[in-house]
């Protein structure tokens, strides 16, 4: 029997001036590796701008715990040779909870298209 959906979530953050080319560089190694392991259903990226950061919140959603482990083995974040070219400074953890309630249904259309919005 499988255990309930998983969310793992890691934080991070960059120089206002380098969050579009994070936000790429993001896409292209955290998220692309993400969901190319089994389980992995899908990730939302968020950011907020305070001051000269710009911060971002990965969150990746996975079928179960063992589905989690295929793409990280512990709570340590994941992290890429080509980060420091951001000046990221990264939460070292990533957490991980079980997602108990999800209600999507009025914004879904918008989600799954990608990119929601502008810059």
């Amino acid at each position: 029997m499988r255990g309930r959906p998983i969310a793992r979530i890691w934080n991070g953050h960059v120089p206002l001036a380098r969050q579009n080319s994070f936000l790429d560089h993001l896409r292209a190694t955290g998220v692309a590796d993400a969901s190319r392991v089994e389980g992995y259903l899908g990730s939302l990226v968020l950011r907020r701008v305070d001051g000269e950061r710009s911060w971002f919140t990965l969150l990746t959603f996975w079928r179960d715990e063992a589905a989690v482990r295929g793409f990280a083995p512990d709570t340590t974040a994941v992290l890429y040779p080509g980060d420091a070219a951001f000046d990221l400074i990264p939460d070292g953890i990533a957490t991980q909870s079980e997602i108990v309630l999800l209600e999507m249904d009025r914004c879904a259309g918008g989600l799954v298209m990608g990119a929601v919005g502008g810059p």
